[in-house]
């Protein structure tokens, strides 16, 4: 007897040979205990304990005549425990009807499992559309879909004492794990999706990376009516607008007149641009994007992805990044939803790696970076043609494309097209003043803005390099391709020292395959710079620093610049002899990520600096 067996993920064909009494013990195991609906010849069934029962029994009785009866233990050590799964017969004198058709069989059983698995009707004729689109890509990759039952999933080790960080690989007692570490923002609405293997020192440094994208959807936020961590629909306080709840808590855009960006259209609506307070940087939103994916993902599939979450920590950086797609959705999705799809099958065109995030009106479409199986062959959009034809095929919505490769700050922006009516004031002066003045509550460890000199290159005393390193990996023989693709990581940091009025930048240069697999040449050396007025332009307390952030782009420039007079004789007669380290002061996403070090060990990063670069 032939028979397949299926589940939403799996399917394996088995051959029990042609014994009519095996045939008939084997029919009468897959439509008895645990059956749910079907016949003779196709049964949906659930993995319960009294399945399992039957299953061993039946195992032990025909072992001995068949030995292939054997492999159902094999299949069923990869199904949980109540999960849904079908037995299809291939007997070829039995009448399949409709199953007869392979791949359409498949598919329909396939959409059948997830139905059963979350309580909704199968409706053939309903469900046939999503066949021929989505249920495509549930055939073709692996999926992951989360976020959809509002059901609380964790993911990760549940022991605190047992974890491993994702993002920085420290267990306890080094790090701790003691707070609740949202898989996607929790600003977004997501009060589902947990995961455990987030230490609290990368939950918080993280979560700067992630404001970028919250403070993007900030308006969906509010239009959308998605409650903020607290529970609160937020309001939102721009440049030249906020957006206020009235005494019936809807949203009500309020424009300064003095700064309003509005245009009449023949229409007579008003075409609005407002304009957000806070920079936002686009790296950061594709970083946010590919974060909630790695926190959702199996433990298993992560060494895959240590390159990606190298980048995700601002160690692993290129100039080129495939784009992402978003578009509008009909409805509002409080609960954030994930959709993941794993290229397990290898679809030679396909990348490892895509998924989809759905959060309130708008859905994201996007592959992960620098995945190891992917060998760097998806990093330009013109190797991603017919991948994202394919997913637009099974997604059908009106996409764009997003290029998010900038590491510059943005300003985000919203255009509006509103009835004159809605939006008040359309003149200066026609509302009271006190509405644009902030609510935000003011940290109490908030320091007041401090305000520096422009440094002063006549400051500096003097330059010096200390522990100078270079090396080449022997054997290499690079194409001038290969060698445009290099893939760079890099994590400078500055030590701070009064008592010699030194700044000192530690520079450590990996260059590598897009892979981030192999290592084509390391540089590192500490650019050692000497003030004559140290305090010009820091100032440094306990614990706290504030720095101009013109001087750490000096800063940086100088150690680039500096480095490459000393290195460039050493590269000479190498492949890298073309490479300039003084190219790497026009990385702004280097110096973004500077992590400074204050006499006392104090660790600070750029984001908690107080200064102007952070408040213009």
């Amino acid at each position: 007897m032939m028979f397949k067996l299926l589940t939403a993920q799996t399917i394996k064909t088995f051959n029990f040979g042609d014994s009519p009494e095996l045939s008939a013990a084997t029919v009468a195991l897959f439509t008895g205990a645990g059956m749910l609906e079907g016949n003779d010849f196709a049964a949906f069934l659930c993995c319960t304990p009294v399945f399992r029962e039957a299953l061993g029994e039946f195992i032990a009785k025909w072992r001995q005549q068949c030995k292939y009866v054997n492999r159902l233990n094999d299949f069923f050590k990869s199904v949980a425990d109540d999960e849904h799964f079908a037995f299809v017969s291939h007997q070829p004198e039995l009448p399949f009807g409709d199953f007869q058709s392979k791949n359409l069989n498949i598919q329909s059983y396939r959409l059948r499992l997830i139905c059963l698995a979350r309580g909704i009707e199968y409706k053939p004729r309903l469900h046939t559309r999503f066949l021929a689109t989505e249920g495509l890509a549930i055939t073709r990759y692996g999926t992951l879909y989360f976020g959809y039952e509002d059901e609380e999933v964790r993911i990760g080790e549940p022991d605190k004492r047992k974890r491993v960080c994702r993002y920085c690989g420290r267990s306890m007692p080094e790090v701790k794990f003691k707070n609740v570490a949202h898989a996607i923002p929790d600003a977004l609405g997501n009060r589902s999706l947990f995961c455990n293997e987030e230490c609290d020192t990368c939950n918080g440094r993280l979560s700067k990376v992630e404001d970028s994208f919250t403070s993007h959807m900030e308006q969906n936020r509010v239009v959308c009516s998605v409650p903020n961590k607290d529970g609160k629909i937020p309001e939102i306080e721009g440049r030249d607008f906020v957006v206020r709840r009235d005494a019936d808590g809807n949203p009500r855009i309020i424009v300064n007149g003095s700064k309003a960006d509005l245009h009449q259209n023949p229409d007579g609506t008003m075409s609005l641009r407002i304009n957000g307070s806070k920079p936002i940087y686009d790296n950061d939103i594709y970083k946010t994007l590919v974060k909630c994916v790695i926190g959702l993902l199996p433990a298993e599939e992560l060494p895959h992805f240590a390159n990606t979450i190298s980048w995700i920590n601002g160690k692993l950086f290129d100039t080129v990044y495939p784009s992402v797609y978003k578009a509008y959705i009909n409805g509002v999705n409080v609960q954030p939803i994930c959709k993941i799809f794993l290229n397990h099958k290898r679809v030679p065109y396909s990348p490892y790696c895509t998924a989809l995030l759905y959060t309130c009106d708008m859905v994201y479409m996007f592959m992960l970076p620098f995945v190891t199986l992917d060998e760097g062959r998806f990093k330009y959009d013109s190797d991603l043609v017919r991948h994202w034809q394919d997913f637009k095929n099974y997604f059908p919505m009106k996409w764009s494309c997003w290029d998010l490769s900038s590491t510059e700050p943005k300003t985000s922006f919203y255009y509006h097209t509103i009835d004159p009516a809605n939006v008040q004031p359309l003149s200066p002066g026609s509302v009271d003043p006190s509405v644009f003045v902030s609510k935000r509550p003011r940290s109490k460890k908030q320091r007041e803005e401090v305000v520096f000199p422009e440094p002063d290159p006549s400051n500096v005393s003097r330059v010096t390099i200390s522990d100078p390193q270079i090396s080449f990996t022997p054997g290499l023989n690079l194409t001038e391709a290969m060698k445009r693709d290099v893939s760079v990581q890099c994590a400078p940091v500055i030590y701070i020292d009064p008592s010699r009025s030194c700044c000192t930048v530690v520079v450590d240069i990996c260059c590598m395959d897009t892979t981030g697999s192999v290592e084509y040449m390391r540089c590192s050396y500490r650019c050692n710079v000497f003030f004559k007025d140290f305090s010009r332009n820091i100032e440094a307390g306990e614990g706290t620093l504030a720095f101009d952030y013109r001087l750490r782009e000096m800063l940086w420039t100088v150690a680039c610049v500096v480095g490459e007079r000393f290195f460039a004789p050493k590269r000479v007669g190498t492949q890298f002899a073309s490479f300039r380290l003084d190219s790497l002061a026009n990385y702004k996403q280097l110096v973004d990520k500077i992590t400074y070090i204050l006499p006392d060990g104090t660790c600070v990063d750029s984001s908690n600096l107080v200064g102007r670069s952070f408040l213009d």
